[in-house]
């Protein structure tokens, strides 16, 4: 079948497009409120991705590449506007601070446990009527890199940045928990 303008206009016309700068963020770590700070300073986000592990079958006759193991997550990166105090800076390494702390010369560099620093990141899609068309929840999550924010006398009328990278256990549509085999509905009364 040749491709038709006419179909293809009249699909985006009846289902529209989405955009990229729809969207919100909900970050929970370890102390489990909501970070409203952190939430509305977030400029960019991403919806989760993930990689099936492959290996290839090598067999009498054609060789094929063939599934295995559990997925790979990608890291979650999020990019933050900072404020004139550098809140969110403060914030980020103040959470990274508590998987490794450094500060102090009585224990330097103990890990704290797992539960201790992991946290919670919500990314909600948003269709052009600000409502909710998808919500991905990244569980476990916790700063596993919060960048260095670059300074310069020759910049001027510009807002710093940090970014930070989440690592995290696996992330799921709500409504539904997504692994490594099958689809299901998520029973909204277990834990």
């Amino acid at each position: 079948m040749p491709f038709n303008v006419e179909d293809f206009t009249g699909q985006i016309s009846s289902v529209g497009l989405a955009s990229p700068n729809k969207f919100e963020v909900d970050i929970i770590p370890p102390s489990g409120v909501s970070d409203k700070t952190l939430n509305l300073m977030c400029e960019t986000a991403s919806i989760g991705g993930r990689t099936v592990q492959s290996m290839l079958d090598i067999q009498y006759g054609i060789r094929q590449e063939v599934a295995y193991g559990a997925p790979q997550y990608t890291p979650l990166s999020l990019s933050f506007l900072c404020s004139e105090k550098m809140t969110e800076k403060i914030k980020l390494d103040n959470w990274n601070n508590i998987i490794v702390d450094a500060t102090h010369a009585t224990a330097p560099f103990n890990v704290a446990y797992y539960d201790d620093y992991k946290g919670q990141i919500k990314v909600k899609k948003l269709n052009k009527a600000g409502e909710k068309v998808l919500e991905i929840v990244y569980l476990n999550a916790w700063p596993k890199t919060v960048s260095q924010v670059d300074l310069s006398h020759a910049t001027t009328n510009a807002t710093l940045r940090v970014t930070c990278e989440f690592s995290y256990s696996f992330w799921e549509r709500v409504g539904s928990r997504t692994s490594a085999s099958t689809t299901t509905t998520r029973n909204p009364h277990s834990g």
